[in-house]
This record gives structure tokens, sequence and C-alpha cells, in this order.
């Protein structure tokens, strides 16, 4: 066991635990040592060595669509993946020097008012982590952490609306699920692309068509990869499948920056075939290029900086 959590501020009496944190990483809503109490239907998420913080069990899916935070190096935790820009409105909450949770960033004035529970034992942010993923878990599936459930202290910024519920997601239940449905938005998302781009460019088949390669893909990968409102119920670290292993490798670049990147070139050739001149469109992409490269030198420095 890595941590054990009191849903209590102030006791550590065994009634008042609502969860732990095993030794495996995954985050479940029972004590340490109940009979049953470490079973997939106990889990909630898990804590990955990075220190993101997921809405499933380790091994089911560490994707972009399940990171739902992550603990920073400053000890407080926010509601975004590590790597993502984090600011005070993304911080939800910290574990101060005596193991309570609180709502509130490090170093702001906290009080019991501010204070969702306690970490009994380990490590102080995984416990924090910990306690409130488990705060902001729906029986159906998990909320945004723009607040706790169950009427805990709000643990985003002053202020922020209370916490809406989200749709129930898109599950996925095995490897061939997930491949048919890919198969199949391509297929139609790219003939349905296809006739409208014949029709944008006053018939012209052979560009029609590759304009609706370019927006069916990138619609198709980012639905199954990019998109918020999917979950996976098999192992995405050792898919059967080679073309699967490559995309859950890099979720992020597949699913949101590939399709983005599709989706330019499909502009971008429009945009020339509408113009009558492909300079336009080439000025835009030396333009895109130059703020792309801006943008990696200044996140290398950054990194270089930060060591």
């Amino acid at each position: 066991m890595l941590c054990e959590i009191s849903g209590s501020p102030t006791s550590a009496h065994y009634t008042r635990i609502i969860g732990h944190v095993g030794d495996d990483g995954n985050v479940y809503n029972s004590r340490a040592g109940e009979a049953g109490g470490e079973g997939l239907d106990r889990c909630v998420g898990h804590i990955a060595a990075d220190g993101n913080v997921y809405s499933t069990a380790k091994g089911f899916g560490e994707g972009m669509a399940q990171c739902v935070g992550h603990i920073g190096e400053d000890g407080n935790i926010y509601n975004t993946p590590r790597g993502a820009a984090v600011g005070r409105a993304g911080c939800v909450g910290h574990a101060g020097p005596d193991g309570r949770v609180y709502t509130t960033p490090a170093g702001a004035a906290a009080g019991l008012d501010a204070c969702v529970g306690q970490v009994l034992s380990g490590s102080r942010e995984m416990g924090a982590a910990a306690l409130l993923l488990l705060l902001n878990r729906a029986p159906e599936g998990r909320d945004d952490w723009a607040g706790p459930a169950d009427g805990a202290g709000s643990t985003g910024a002053a202020g922020a609306a209370p916490t809406r519920r989200k749709t129930p997601p898109v599950v996925y239940k095995t490897e061939e699920q997930l491949l048919r449905s890919m198969a199949f938005r391509f297929v139609m998302l790219s003939l349905l692309g296809a006739g409208v781009g014949c029709v944008l460019t006053n018939l012209n088949v052979a560009l029609g068509v590759v304009l609706g390669l370019l927006v069916g893909g990138g619609l198709t990968l980012f639905l199954t990869m990019g998109a918020s409102s999917v979950a996976y119920h098999f192992d995405t670290v050792r898919c059967k499948s080679a073309l699967l292993r490559c995309f859950f490798r890099r979720p992020a670049f597949w699913g949101i920056i590939f399709p983005v990147l599709l989706w330019a070139a499909a502009a971008l050739i429009l945009l020339s075939l509408l113009s009558g001149s492909p300079s336009l469109a080439l000025s835009l992409c030396a333009v895109g290029l130059a703020m792309a490269l801006g943008a990696g030198v200044g996140r290398a420095i950054r990194r270089r900086r930060g060591k």
C-alpha cells in the first residue's frame, strides 16, 4: 500500500477511510486489506510514475482522454496533463505538511472549510491526488475536476461554477471493436468529405478524393484517439494490433496534432483552388512553420533552463 486516505479533516478512525493507493498505483475506494478491496470494480483510476492521474485502472488506458490531472513539481494538484500549461486557475488542491488536503494552492490561506480530508500514510502529494480523484468520481463515469462530489468544497478556483456532469463516454471493450469503428468512420467520413470536395473543386474527382481522405482521416483519429468522451476497456500498452500500439504510444500526437495537420493541409489545398494561386497558401504554410519552429525552440530553452 502506498497511501491511505481519510475523508475527514480531523479523524483518522478506520470508519472515515474512503480509499487507498495500492502498490500498483491504482486508486481504490476501499480500505487497505479489505476483502475484495483491490478489484477492478473498486478501482477509480491510477497514478502513473510520471505523476499523471488517470481515470482508468493501470494498463487500461493512459491517453489524453483518460488523463484528469497531474501532480506538479511544486506539490500542487492540477487538472491538466503533465507538460500542459498550468496556472492558479488550474490548481485543484494541495496537501499540507500535516497531511491534510486542501482545495487551495500551496501557500494560499487555507482553513478547515477548505479541507476535504487527509493522507494517513505515504506520499502526501500522491494521497492528495487520489483523494481528489475519489471525490470527483461519479458512479457512471468521472466528472470534470472543477469541483468535488458529495457536497465537498470546491476544488477549482474561487468562485468557480459548480461541476457539470459529463455525458457517459463511448466505451471500446476490445481492440477489434475499436478497429471496426475506426474503419467504418474512415470510410463514411472520407466518402462524405470527397463528395463535398468534388463540389467545392468544380467536380475535380482527384482533388475531391484527396480532400476527403485528409478530412476523413483527421476526423477518424480525433474521434477515436483525441476526444475526451472515449474510454478503452482493454490494455492499451500491450495491444495485439501494431497499428494501435503505434497510436497509443503517442496518443496526443495521433489524436490531436496529426488530425490538425491533415485538416490544415486540406484547407491549404482548398484555399489554393479558390484563390487561383498557390502563393497565399504557401505564405500561410511558411508562417505556420515559422511559428512551430519558434514554439519548439522556446520549449527547448525552457526545458534547458529548468534542469
